[in-house]
């Protein structure tokens, strides 16, 4: 039962925050701690959140991370780097890490929704 209400009470928080592609990533980092805080200042809190991560990984400074770089400094990007990197230029930016995130939760929002409804 525990479980259960645990998976509606993510599931929930979840759905608020489907509409920033953003609060997918700092989700993955932070759980659902934040949920009573206002919707903008937890979206706020995500881009700055992925922002300082990413900047702390980008070693170099170029807006841009190697694989190297997430390997060192984002563990999960590189664990889906050749998902996030589509188009196999050997980089990532920020922005499509967002991007993956939130779609990332929009297929287990599908999964889990197929599986709600089951007997």
């Amino acid at each position: 039962m525990e479980n259960t209400m645990l998976k509606l009470t993510f599931h929930r928080c979840a759905a608020a925050l489907t509409h920033s592609t953003v609060c997918f990533a700092w989700l993955a980092v932070s759980g659902c701690a934040m949920a009573a805080q206002p919707y903008a200042e937890r979206i706020q809190q995500a881009q700055q959140k992925l922002h300082q991560r990413f900047v702390s990984a980008d070693q170099n400074g170029d807006g841009r991370l190697t694989r190297a770089e997430a390997q060192a400094g984002m563990p999960r990007v590189y664990s889906a780097f050749d998902q996030i990197d589509t188009t196999h230029k050997g980089f990532v930016t920020e922005a499509e890490i967002a991007q993956h995130a939130a779609l990332q939760l929009a297929a287990r929002r599908r999964a889990s929704a197929g599986t709600a409804t089951a007997p």
